[in-house]
């Protein structure tokens, strides 16, 4: 993880991206944007977090069996855990669905199978212990653990977060929704008015 998270720091700073950041996060990436932020308090301005993998919410068990089968790369297994994770998307647009499950049997054939950095369920006081502004979002049908939970606990431990649920979407509310959480996103960057 310290690897991680020193190679994110010297990145922002190649970049010239400035003493504070402001970072997003989707699922794994946004786990890895709080353990950044967390480590790196100074160096985050603002930070989104969009359905981060655990960090509020133990992942269901459900979703452990099925990406457990999907990493074995068989199609049957793949198409079932997309359809499952995105089943918003794949009602209103199956062939994009389609698409994910063969970008995702792509990347299964170009890289090799290791074990990652799984990610974990903060504590309180590290949620408490965000402070910059933060904003965390989900669909309502979230698979990987349950939205509802999610959204009362951090207005329970760490009421400073602004949590949202995103309507008619799940894992895919990014695409489902993409007008919605790019406008909530803008507006709490501060680059479209509120």
């Amino acid at each position: 993880m310290k690897d991680y998270l020193v190679w994110l720091d010297e990145l922002f700073i190649e970049l010239g991206l400035g003493t504070a950041v402001n970072i997003v996060g989707m699922s794994h990436g946004g786990w890895l944007a709080c353990q950044f932020a967390l480590s790196f308090p100074k160096r985050v301005n603002k930070m989104i977090l969009l359905a981060p993998a655990a960090t509020v919410q133990r992942f269901s068990v459900e979703f452990l069996i099925r990406g457990t089968l999907a990493a074995t790369r068989r199609r049957h297994f793949v198409r079932a855990v997309v359809q499952w994770l995105f089943a918003d998307l794949t009602l209103k647009d199956p062939g994009r669905a389609d698409a994910a499950v063969d970008g995702m049997l792509k990347t299964f054939q170009c890289m090799q199978l290791r074990r990652m950095i799984t990610p974990t369920v903060l504590q309180d006081d590290d949620l408490r212990g965000l402070r910059m502004p933060t904003l965390f979002m989900v669909g309502e049908n979230e698979k990987i653990y349950a939205a509802r939970k999610a959204v009362l606990r951090l207005r329970r431990v760490a009421p400073q977060i602004t949590a949202e649920i995103i309507p008619g979407a799940g894992h895919d509310f990014t695409v489902v929704q993409a007008d919605m959480v790019n406008r909530k996103v803008l507006e709490f960057l501060a680059l479209l008015p509120g």
